[in-house]
């Protein structure tokens, strides 16, 4: 189980940093109109989480990506306040392995996307609430949420 809260840890974390090569948030989220006047839906084909998960015992690390199903931000005054985002667990790719070594890839795909970890198949979507963001004194957003993975809900405070 530690295991599992340190990737999530690791996905919340990396799919809220932001990325030097990243677009500007008025551009990757765009105001919708049929939800409230205050919420902003993501733009699914410009955004991305990035996860990182450590081994057992922290020999090794594997890295990846993951598509978001749906979500949205919400602001009041102009300001992040909250939000929703839907993750496509079935979209699990593994990147850290080179793209030569297919058979490894495969692999640890499959096992990312069974029974004994993710459990795809009856799991095929996670969330993600947040409940506060705040700037820290480097004007970084800190984020805190609800990560709901495998019908399982943890605070992630940051």
């Amino acid at each position: 189980m530690n295991e599992l809260l340190g990737f999530i840890c690791g996905l919340v974390l990396l799919s809220c940093a932001e990325r030097s090569d990243s677009k500007s948030l008025e551009y990757i989220f765009a105001p919708i109109s049929n939800v409230e006047a205050d919420s902003i839906e993501i733009d699914l084909n410009e955004s991305k989480i990035y996860w990182k998960g450590t081994k057992m015992m922290g020999l090794g690390k594997h890295e990846g990506e993951m598509e978001i199903r749906s979500g949205y931000l919400l602001k009041t005054n102009g300001q992040l306040t909250g939000g929703e985002i839907i993750v496509d667990m079935k979209s699990i790719k593994v990147t850290d392995i080179p793209a030569s070594d297919p058979i490894p890839i495969r692999n640890l795909t499959n096992h990312l996307k069974s029974a004994d970890f993710f459990d795809v198949d009856t799991y095929p979507f996670s969330t993600f609430r947040i409940v506060q963001i705040k700037r820290n004194e480097h004007g970084e957003l800190l984020i805190s949420g609800e990560l709901t993975i495998k019908g399982i809900t943890n605070s992630i405070f940051r």
